[in-house]
């Protein structure tokens, strides 16, 4: 007795219930597919099949020779000599063009087998086309003479835009107005557009009479025939329209035909066009024993579908209501007790669901507000590559973090009437402009996270297996047209990154982000910087070329300002006309700005800025373009320039004779004793003398004097190295080439070559 009562408890368990149903079911369908395929043998169809496959392979071969004559033939009056003058034409085109043109088409015309109804050449430039009647404008084209409700002038022109040369489009009907008849005439007919892939400026439009190719390229019994394209539309079709609202896919059979809807479709795809060419046969054509068959296999299979829908009906009903009071009692949060079944896996569920929803009640109460700062933390940690310890298994993880999944960086730059306008500060402003970009990629992307890197960063992961880029790309353009609407006051770099496979790559994608933020260009406008937009160019040094700088510290120590502003305004434009990054503005004002500031601290020098005001650095990364660039530049400069000057001014006739003297006698054995001598002083009175009024020792202004000179004859003449070494002073080649590659950082020779590359 106690055997049974196992047995029986047993069978009442949930994987024997669900394992008998599915074996009833599967039973049934096994069945049915045996028996309809002891019954399913088509040797009485080989005769249709061969017949309408010869016959729909050889009306194939004639639409497509003739498609391959059409496009061979309109390519050709494509590159015409006088399409070609007239595609050149800038202002109106000459009449004898036309006539040339017109005559072409005339000829094409008058060959009948292309079955062409007309031909139409459309010139973007002059606005003009051109058929077998003549010349018209464009805009009437479709309008007066061939007036189409699917095919209008909007239509056509953005068709032009397309990259393609040739094009075979669904054939409608065309309402044609002529000049001596009024009434319009309807005509059935296929388009054909034929184009330079690369241009829309010209096109050629050319109408076939699809009746006439019909009854010239295809011989059958019935009149049921369709030509569809690769994705299954229809281009052209004859016969019972009905059957145009229920056709099969052919794209996932192989066979030479398919069975659908009481019908055998034979068809064909060009691998040439991408056509496929359908003849449609009815099975009332079939024989008597075919017929029986299929009412026999119909018969089975309502009984088979019958029997299924009964028995799956039987066991969701019998299933269900245990299963329903068990989500019912575990979703009701003031359930009095679990629910109890007759099945004791039920029971032993309801039971551990309940303890799970109470435990999950009090565990969310206690960690919903935590989540949204721990994952911030998290992710920050990730991209910045800060190692943490974690006790999350590897498996409880998020499945997003192994997606693919592009990061997105948005900097934020606020321009100088921000502050006056607004009634909150720059932090508030960019946690607006977060909290923005976030509800919009939540709004895309249902995963996606966005958080505040800085108080003018702001990033967002999004992730996406795959991840569409012109989605993306759309959702940028969105985000950029409304934050366009305050551009007076703030204006963004988004920079986007590649795709990477898994979160292990954060901190590359986060670094490759920052550095494709550098590739902005110098203007005030939002810029989205796309992966497809950051093609790798060469670096390049666009500040000062080795004569430039030169000429700079030249100017620079005499306090010519003029100059100086005027070798940095020609740089800058220079940079401007080759559409350098703002980076690159930025490294060449902080350049020109270290250059001033060395010189200053050599010259003893301070410049005096007031406490509120901000420091060069500030100043530089406020400027976002080019003439701004110049105004900080030529202050900085004028500044700096007038503190020389008046440096210079304060210089007594002993410095001045020095210096001079110095100049004169640069290829001259020079020391400060004979210096001394000429004066009448002593030479370590003269040497303090010396660095007090000029802010750099004596030996070090004769060195830079002389390699300064160096520099000018290795530049201005072709003289050896060895002479030009005489010449300023050094008796030894190689103490000159040792001093010269002091300060300059490379020898003499390489100084010429490096200035030659440059020039």
């Amino acid at each position: 007795m106690s055997t049974l009562l196992d047995i029986k408890e047993k069978s009442r368990s949930l994987f024997n219930k669900l394992l008998f149903s599915f074996l009833v079911i599967i039973l049934l369908f096994t069945t049915f597919n045996f028996v309809s395929y002891a019954f399913f043998r088509n040797n009485l169809y080989d005769e249709i099949i061969r017949y309408n496959t010869l016959n729909l392979n050889h009306t194939v071969d004639n639409y497509e020779n003739h498609l391959h004559l059409l496009q061979t033939t309109l390519l050709s009056e494509l590159f015409s000599t006088s399409a070609i003058a007239l595609e050149s034409s800038r202002d109106q085109p000459s009449y004898s063009t036309v006539v040339d043109l017109n005559n072409e088409l005339r000829v094409m015309m008058g060959n009948e087998p292309l079955f062409l109804d007309n031909v139409i050449v459309q010139f973007q430039n002059l606005k003009i086309a051109i058929d077998k009647n003549g010349s018209h404008q464009s805009a009437d084209l479709f309008d007066k003479y061939y007036e189409s409700q699917l095919y209008t002038k909007e239509f056509w022109r953005a068709e032009a835009l397309k990259p393609f040369s040739f094009q075979l489009y669904p054939a409608a009907e065309f309402s044609q107005k002529k000049v001596f008849d009024p009434s319009p005439g309807q005509q059935q007919l296929l388009p054909i557009m034929v184009k330079k892939s690369g241009s829309s400026n010209t096109t050629i439009l050319a109408f076939l009479d699809a009746s006439k190719a019909l009854k010239k390229f295809h011989q059958s019994i019935n009149s049921n025939f369709l030509i569809l394209d690769s994705s299954g539309k229809v281009i052209y079709n004859v016969g019972d329209t009905s059957l145009l609202d229920n056709l099969p896919d052919f794209s996932k059979s192989d066979s030479l035909f398919i069975k659908h809807d009481k019908n055998l479709y034979f068809y064909k795809a060009s691998p040439e066009s991408g056509l496929i060419y359908v003849n449609i046969v009815p099975e009332q054509s079939i024989s008597q024993q075919t017929t029986q068959m299929n009412v026999i296999l119909i018969s089975l299979l309502v009984i088979a579908i019958i029997i299924s829908v009964g028995t799956s009906i039987f066991f969701s009903m019998k299933f269900n209501n245990p299963l329903k009071r068990i989500v019912q009692s575990v979703t009701e949060l003031n359930a009095s007790a679990p629910p109890t079944f007759q099945i004791r896996e039920f029971n032993i569920i309801s039971q551990r669901l309940a303890q799970l929803a109470q435990s999950d009640r009090n565990a969310k109460a206690d960690l919903s507000h935590k989540d949204s700062l721990l994952q911030y933390y998290s992710f920050i940690n990730k991209i910045k590559n800060i190692q943490t310890h974690s006790d999350v298994p590897q498996e409880e993880k998020p499945d997003m973090l192994e997606k693919p999944f592009v990061m997105t960086a948005f900097q934020l730059t606020y321009k100088e009437d921000f502050e006056g306008v607004t009634e909150f500060g720059k932090d508030k402003a960019s946690y607006y402009v977060k909290e923005f970009i976030q509800m919009t990629m939540l709004k895309e992307y249902e995963n996606s996270l966005t958080f505040q890197m800085e108080q003018d960063m702001i990033l967002t992961l999004i992730f996406a297996d795959p991840v569409l880029d012109e989605r993306l790309q759309q959702t940028l353009l969105h985000i950029k047209q409304v934050l366009d609407l305050d551009n007076q006051y703030i204006f963004l770099t988004i920079a986007v990154s590649d795709v990477f496979p898994e979160s292990a790559n954060f901190t590359a994608a986060y670094e490759q982000s920052l550095g494709r933020l550098q590739k902005r260009k110098l203007n005030e406008e939002t810029q989205i910087i796309a992966p497809s937009t950051t093609a790798e160019t060469p670096i390049h040094h666009w500040g000062f070329t080795s004569l430039e700088d030169q000429d700079f510290m030249v100017h620079l120590h005499a306090g010519n300002a003029a100059q100086t502003i005027t070798l940095v305004h020609r740089t800058l434009d220079r940079m401007q006309k080759n559409e350098v990054t703002a980076h690159a503005f930025i490294d060449f004002a902080q350049e020109i700005v270290s250059k001033v500031n060395k010189t200053l601290i050599t010259l003893q020098l301070d410049m005096q800025l007031s406490a509120d005001s901000p420091s060069p650095g500030e100043q530089i990364r406020s400027c976002y373009t080019h003439e701004q660039f110049k105004d900080f530049l030529s202050g900085y400069l004028s500044l700096s320039a007038e503190l020389i000057q008046k440096k210079k001014e304060g210089y007594d006739h002993i410095t001045k004779f020095m210096t001079e003297y110095m100049e004169s006698h640069i290829g001259e054995d020079l020391s400060l004793d004979i210096l001394a001598d000429k004066l009448k002083v002593s030479a370590a009175y003269l040497s303090a003398y010396f660095k007090d009024k000029t802010g750099i020792n004596f030996i070090d202004y004769l060195n830079d004097l002389r390699i300064r000179k160096a520099k000018e004859m290795l530049l201005g003449s072709d003289a050896k190295i060895q002479d030009i070494a005489v010449s300023v002073g050094y008796q030894s080649v190689n103490s000159f080439i040792r001093m010269f590659k002091r300060s300059t950082g490379m020898s003499p020779g390489e100084f010429r070559k490096s200035s030659l590359t440059e020039s």
